[in-house]
C-alpha cells in the first residue's frame, strides 16, 4: 500500500502552536491569522502564514520512502515597529529547534533560514522563514 505524503499539510500541524500560544495571543487576536493574505478590513496586528516550498528527496523505493525539506514563512504585520519585533521573537521561540512527531507527519530540525523586515503603505512587516525536514 502506498503511503500518502502529508507534508503539504504542514500548517495543519503547526498552526495550532501559534494559535494556542498565550504570549502570542496577548498581541494578536486568534481570528487574525490568515493563510497567504489578510482580508482588506483586517486591523493590526495580524499574521500571514504560508508554505514557500517543499523539496522532495526520494529513496530507492520512491513510492514508499521519501524525505522532504519544507520551507514556511510567517509575516507579522503591525502599525508599530517595536511591537512587530516583539511578536516576531515570540513566533521564533514557538518553532525554532522544535520537532513534531504526529502519527501522520514527523517534522524535525526546525530552524530559522531567514528574517527580513520592511515598511509598506502604513504598516511594518516582520518576516521569518523556517526550514525543516518532514516525513509522513
Amino acid at each position: 500500500m502506498r503511503t500518502i505524503d502529508k507534508t503539504i499539510l504542514v500548517w495543519k500541524y503547526l498552526l495550532p502552536e501559534m494559535k494556542e500560544n498565550e504570549e502570542l495571543l496577548r498581541y494578536v487576536n486568534v481570528n487574525n491569522f490568515y493563510p497567504l493574505v489578510a482580508k482588506a478590513e483586517t486591523t493590526y496586528p495580524f499574521i500571514i502564514y504560508r508554505r514557500d516550498n517543499i523539496n522532495v528527496t526520494y529513496t530507492k523505493t520512491p513510492y514508499y520512502n521519501w524525505s522532504n525539506t519544507i520551507y514556511i514563512s510567517v509575516d507579522i504585520w503591525t502599525d508599530d515597529y517595536t511591537t512587530g519585533v516583539e511578536i516576531l521573537n515570540i513566533v521564533r521561540s514557538i518553532y525554532e529547534n522544535k520537532a513534531l512527531n504526529d502519527e501522520d507527519l514527523r517534522l524535525d530540525n526546525i530552524r530559522v533560514s531567514s528574517i527580513q523586515e520592511k515598511f509598506t503603505q502604513d504598516g511594518y512587516c516582520q518576516t521569518i522563514q523556517f526550514v525543516m525536514t518532514g516525513e509522513s
